[in-house]
C-alpha cells in the first residue's frame, strides 16, 4: 500500500488467500478514504462531541424523511446524551475509550428506560461513526455496547375474554343505531 507516494509493505496476518483478499481489500478502501480526507482536514484530529451532535442536528434537519415528531424525539434523545455524559461536548472523539463507553452504557441502562437507552445508545454510535468518517477515529468505542431488551407489558389482565368481547359485539351490533350493525362487523 502506498503511503505519501511511497510503497509499504503491511502484514495481513493470514495464510489464507481468500481472507488475505479481502483484508487487502478493507485496508485499500481505509487507505483511500483517508487520502481523500486529505491533509486539508487538519481540524478533524480535535473533532470534538459537540461538533458532532452540530453535524448530527443538521442531518436531522436537513432530512426530509424525518417527520416533525421524529426530529423533536431525536432532539431529546440528544438532550438526553448531554445530561447524562458530563462534559461530552467538549470531549475530543478520538480521547473516548471503550471503557468510558462502557461506564455511561451502564449508568444510564439503569435509570432510564429501555428505548430511551437504546435511543441514546444509538445516538452515541452515530456521533463516534462520525468521527470515524471524517478520519478521527479508526473504530467506534461503541460499537460492541449492547442494546437493552425492552419489556412488553402484560396486558392479559386488562383485555376482555373472549365470552366478554363477544358480549361487547352484541350489545353493539343490537344497539340500534343505522351502523350498529356494521360497527359490530
Amino acid at each position: 500500500m502506498p503511503v505519501d507516494g511511497k510503497p509499504t509493505w503491511r502484514s495481513l496476518k493470514t495464510k489464507i488467500l481468500s481472507i488475505a483478499r479481502k483484508e487487502l481489500e478493507q485496508k485499500q478502501a481505509a487507505a483511500e478514504q483517508r487520502a481523500e480526507l486529505g491533509k486539508s482536514q487538519s481540524l478533524n484530529e480535535k473533532l470534538s462531541a459537540g461538533d458532532a451532535i452540530t453535524v448530527r442536528e443538521h442531518q436531522i434537519a436537513n432530512n426530509p424523511a424525518l417527520k416533525e415528531s421524529t426530529k423533536h424525539y431525536l432532539g431529546q434523545i440528544i438532550a438526553l446524551l448531554k445530561k447524562t455524559w458530563p462534559g461530552l461536548e467538549e470531549t475530543e472523539l478520538r480521547k473516548i475509550t471503550p471503557a468510558e463507553c462502557e461506564e455511561w452504557s451502564g449508568r444510564v441502562s439503569r435509570k432510564t428506560s429501555a428505548t430511551r437507552y437504546n435511543a441514546a445508545l444509538s445516538m452515541l454510535r452515530s456521533l463516534l461513526e462520525i468521527a470515524v468518517e471524517n478520519g478521527v477515529r479508526r473504530t467506534n468505542p461503541a460499537a460492541k455496547l449492547k442494546r437493552s431488551r425492552v419489556k412488553f407489558k402484560d396486558l392479559s389482565g386488562r383485555l376482555p375474554s373472549l365470552a366478554e368481547f363477544r358480549q361487547f359485539l352484541l350489545h353493539i351490533r343490537n344497539a340500534g343505531g343505522r351502523f350498529s350493525h356494521d360497527c359490530a362487523d
